[in-house]
């Protein structure tokens, strides 16, 4: 939000009605030699004023105005004022930062993790009082929890794992040696509640002690199920609870220890929640829909439930009608209608949200919780005259779930003619006797035998009822620990230095099932030998039994991993005239991932196997056996190894990362195999800093990080590792105090951004799958802005704003070789799954001649990187005889930002959107209670936190289409809240 002493001046002056200066505010920062030891703050209500303003982040102290980087402090007291409630509101403050509520994924200048798989390293790095956390989740605890946050950008190389796009630093409130007790409560609009209290004292000579906790609950989710299922986004029941001691037995030895616990019981709101606006029309005429779903697994291996309104709406009928008839105009079994429907709630025949936002429907709610998410974290320090020697170690870990269904509909099942109604005898009398008569040589006077012959071998004729929901049950459970060894200077001598050594070991399982209540899933046949027999039942040997499937999985996609990482790291620096200063970095990190990984992939129906369920559909009818496509999918590269083993896959020589070929449990048909990568990188940076006057600090610095390795974990991929990627980056800033009146803060940067992983999503043999590649080149360019300006003692304005201009560099280029298109070396040629042929908007295909659909996505910017981003603050204090009143408005502005995505496409990018929020402050009885009155978002604007991950469709409520004759799309945006209201209640006890 601000810079250093620019922060300070906030705090103070929204604090305290009696000072309003800008003071030089010690930091502590990665890259950074230590003057004497300071201790975080207590809590801002036991701060008297004025008073210096103490940042801490990680390892080393200094004050913030002399960081040779740039970074966003917000105090306790500060996010209070302004009201920063959640890690989205911190990405409003913070130039730069971005953060993905459903995914939790943070972000910095256009460096962001973009998938959530577990192997898939984060880019910017969380600290919970200098101990790696795997969110930065906890960056929403209230100023009860958290005495300060740091938001600091670029590669990180001193201290912790190291983090390639920066890191998030949450300082905890220290215990106090006196008595302190303090209960908050809330209350707003959505029925939302929160209560909160801490309490701290000395429990013993030299050892403080403090406890504190909450639990928040809000009751209406911001959308509403116009099915009448629950409201969801952000309906939530969470609590959390934590102690922490601060032990001094010795003015040389000190120890800090912090325990948590913490959960979101089930609920419709926490991450992971729905939060998507789909802005278009279902799908209501074709029979499966490629590019449905949040994982696209109806579109691969089921039916589209929407499909089920063609029997009830007429315009949905006619569209499937029509589809249909082109099927067997071009020679194909046409798709079955529809001939009954049930729904969850009559009347909801379209897509709620085309027409309000805040409006769904859906047969089922979203659904996530997190159990024990625990957390022991501590921090020893023993003071040498001249150094301190520092341990920081603990353990976290968390089980999280989601439960969802795949697509938005109120159909809960529909039913097909199937056999029932002379399809039966249709396809055996007209295409499959005629066939194997032709075939064998029968002359048309046995026709007759040969179709009683092939009926007999069919059951009886039946309907087909189809339940059309797929259900996702999404784990993932995870826990790490990490220890660090440190030895930093601590004299006043020219010459500073920091050493010390890292160690991380993290396990974690992520099992993926999606699942239908459909019987025929549980006895499915083998692809393989109906594809031998050109897809004809009645070939011997046609349909062969898989493996039985009695919980009915469409699909499962699981991996158990580990993960261990060393690190040794050094800086120095030295202060070669009491202007100049020069400072030196390098680290050495090693890193180890290996696990097991498993799928199974189970079609009924789904867009590579609709023209054989079409075929088998008029046959079986009710009984329609579903398929088995594991062989296809997981040995992808090859042909199952039928000679050696049947159950094996002969893909040759084992990919890179791969430790053992594809093996196929006979009994249970989940396939496995075990993946193994190592890596180690040398990184490090140089900087210069110059300080020309004891008001102007500059600096020049190049860093160079990396992202570790990472696996194609959750789906089969012929080439499942991919390697780290690199970013060089080169920065400058300025920073000016004017007086006390104006601080000002000024970084520029240029990111040269190397072997990026990028996650695709490719159809192999019909399935959706999310697959990892190397992208050569990208760059990210920006300005960044932070400034406080103090007119007057009680007046304050902050401001935020930040440029970043980003861009894919590596294009597509290539030759026509015998009539195929051959891409050149090094070039990036790919194929939009959403967009087959590149005829959707944003195309931009390379030859559409020999290559349709395969696109560059040269100049493409990088995903969640808006180009600009401001936010503005002002604040105002009236000072009466019983309490002093504080006025506050935040404006916010953000830029188009693009999703998860590297097509530059409309339907993929989130529209610009602003924000005006406002809190007013009571502070009474010397600050012994407080009132606290907030509006957020005032206009009740639509915002979004990321661009969205839309898809081409191939039909829409009355009409269906194809990817020749261009598809359907419809934009999906992640909103953040609605206008919200409330009051808040503080008071003191001590």
């Amino acid at each position: 939000m601000t810079s250093a002493s620019n922060l300070r001046s906030i705090l103070i002056a929204s604090a305290s009605a009696t000072t309003l200066g800008l003071l030089a505010a010690p930091a502590i920062a990665q890259d950074q030699p230590p003057p004497p030891a300071a201790q975080p703050p207590a809590p801002p209500s036991q701060q008297p004023a004025p008073q210096e303003v103490v940042v801490v982040a990680q390892h080393t102290v200094t004050k913030l105005q002399k960081i040779p980087v740039a970074v966003s402090v917000f105090t306790g007291a500060a996010r209070d004022r302004v009201g920063i409630q959640t890690v989205q509101d911190v990405t409003n403050f913070a130039p730069g930062f971005t953060y993905d509520t459903v995914t939790v994924n943070a972000g910095m200048r256009g460096i962001v993790r973009q998938s959530f798989n577990v192997t898939d390293d984060s880019r910017v790095n969380a600290y919970e009082d200098e101990f790696f956390v795997y969110s930065p989740y906890n960056l929403a605890e209230s100023s009860l929890f958290m005495a300060q946050e740091q938001i600091e950008r670029g590669p990180q190389n001193v201290g912790g794992r190291p983090a390639e796009g920066g890191s998030i630093d949450m300082i905890a409130v220290r215990p106090t040696d006196h008595p302190y007790a303090e209960l908050r409560a809330t209350v707003g609009n959505y029925d939302s509640y929160e209560i909160e209290g801490a309490a701290s004292d000395q429990i013993a000579p030299g050892l403080d002690a403090r406890i504190v906790g909450n639990w928040n609950v809000q009751g209406q989710g911001f959308l509403k199920n116009v099915v009448g299922g629950p409201s969801e986004f952000h309906k939530i029941n969470e609590w959390h609870i934590e102690g922490a001691l601060d032990w001094k037995p010795s003015p040389n030895f000190e120890l800090y220890a912090r325990a948590f616990a913490a959960a979101w019981e089930p609920d419709e709101g926490d991450a992971g929640s729905r939060q998507t606006r789909q802005t278009g029309s279902w799908d209501e005429v074709q029979i499966d829909e490629p590019n449905a779903g949040v994982f696209g697994v109806d579109g691969s291996l089921y039916f589209n439930p929407n499909y089920g309104y063609a029997a009830i709406v007429p315009g949905a009928a006619a569209g499937a009608a029509g589809v249909a008839a082109a099927q067997a105009a071009a020679g194909e079994f046409p798709q079955e209608l529809p001939i009954a429907a049930t729904m969850k709630t009559p009347g909801i025949f379209n897509n709620p949200q085309a027409a309000n936002p805040w409006h769904f429907a859906a047969v089922s709610p979203v659904r996530v919780s997190l159990r024990n998410f625990d957390d022991l974290n501590y921090i020893a320090t023993y003071h040498l005259p001249n150094a301190d020697i520092k341990y920081i170690g603990g353990i976290q870990g968390y089980d999280y779930t989601l439960d969802f269904d795949e697509q938005d509909t109120d159909i809960t099942s529909f039913t097909l003619p199937g056999s029932a109604f002379g399809e039966q005898a249709a396809a055996v009398d007209n295409v499959f006797a005629p066939a194997i008569a032709s075939a064998l040589g029968i002359p048309p006077a046995g026709l007759p035998a040969l179709e009683a012959q092939l009926t007999a071998a069919l059951p009886a004729p039946s309907t087909l009822t189809v339940n059309p929901n797929v259900h996702d049950h999404f784990i993932e459970n995870d826990w790490w620990t990490s220890h660090e060894l440190s030895i930093q200077s601590t004299d006043s001598g020219p010459l500073q230095y920091i050493a010390g050594a890292y160690f991380y070991y993290q396990q974690y399982s992520n099992p993926i099932t999606f699942t239908a209540n459909q019987p025929n899933l549980t006895h499915p046949i083998l692809l393989d030998p109906l594809a031998a027999a050109g897809f004809n039942p009645f070939a011997p040997g046609a349909l062969v039994p898989a493996a039985a499937n009695p919980h009915d999985l469409l699909a499962l996609s699981a991996y158990q991993f580990e993960t261990q990482s060393e690190g040794v790291y050094g800086q120095l620096s030295y202060k070669v005239t009491d202007q100049i200063k020069v400072t030196g970095n390098l680290r050495w990190s090693g890193d180890h991932k290996w696990g097991n990984q498993e799928a199974r992939d189970v079609a009924f129906m789904g867009s590579a196997t609709e023209p054989i369920f079409n075929t088998l559909i008029p046959l079986f009818g009710g009984a329609t056996p579903a398929i088995d496509e594991t062989t296809a999918v997981f040995c992808a590269t090859g042909t199952p190894d039928t000679a050696a083993n049947p159950n094996a896959c002969n893909t040759g020589p084992l990919a890179k990362g791969v430790k053992s070929k594809g093996f196929i449990n006979p009994a249970t048909g989940i396939a496995q195999r075990a993946l193994s990568g190592t890596d180690s990188e040398l990184t490090g940076g140089v900087g210069i800093e110059w300080t020309p006057t004891p008001d102007i600090f500059t600096y020049a610095r190049y860093s160079r990080g990396y992202a570790p390795l990472a696996f194609n974990a959750f789906s089969v991929g012929s080439s499942p590792e991919v390697g780290p990627e690199f970013l060089n980056s080169y920065e400058i800033g300025y920073k000016q105090t004017f007086g006390r009146k104006l601080s000002l803060d000024v970084a520029a940067f240029y990111y040269d951004y190397d072997q990026i992983q990028l996650p695709l999503t490719l159809s192999v043999n019909g399935v959706l799958v999310s697959q990892f590649i190397s992208y050569p080149k990208a760059e990210s360019t920006g300005v960044e802005v932070e400034g406080v300006w103090t007119p007057t003692r009680d007046l304050i304005f902050t401001l935020s704003y930040s440029f970043d201009y980003t861009a894919l560099l590596t294009g597509c280029s290539g030759s026509v070789v015998s009539g195929v298109f051959v891409p050149t070396h090094n070039s990036v040629c790919v194929q939009n799954t959403s967009d087959p042929l590149g005829t959707g908007p944003g195309a931009r295909d390379v030859n559409e001649a020999f290559a349709p659909g395969v696109q560059s996505v040269k100049g493409a910017p990088l995903p969640n990187a808006p180009r600009n981003k401001i936010a503005i603050t002002g604040a105002y204090t009236w000072h009466f005889a019983p309490g002093n009143l504080t006025a506050a408005v935040t404006f916010v502005w953000r830029d188009t930002q693009l999703g998860n995505t590297v097509f530059n496409t409309p339907y993929n990018t989130a529209p610009s959107w602003d924000d005006v929020d406002l809190r007013a402050t009571w502070s009474g009885d010397h600050d012994r209670y407080e009132i606290i009155g907030f509006v957020r978002n005032v206009f009740n604007s639509l915002q979004y936190t990321v661009g969205g991950g839309a898809a081409g469709y191939v039909g829409n409520a009355t009409t269906g289409t194809s990817p020749a004759s261009g598809l359907f799309y419809f934009p999906a945006y992640d909103l953040t809240q609605p206008r919200t209201f409330g009051v808040e209640v503080r008071y003191k006890f001590f």
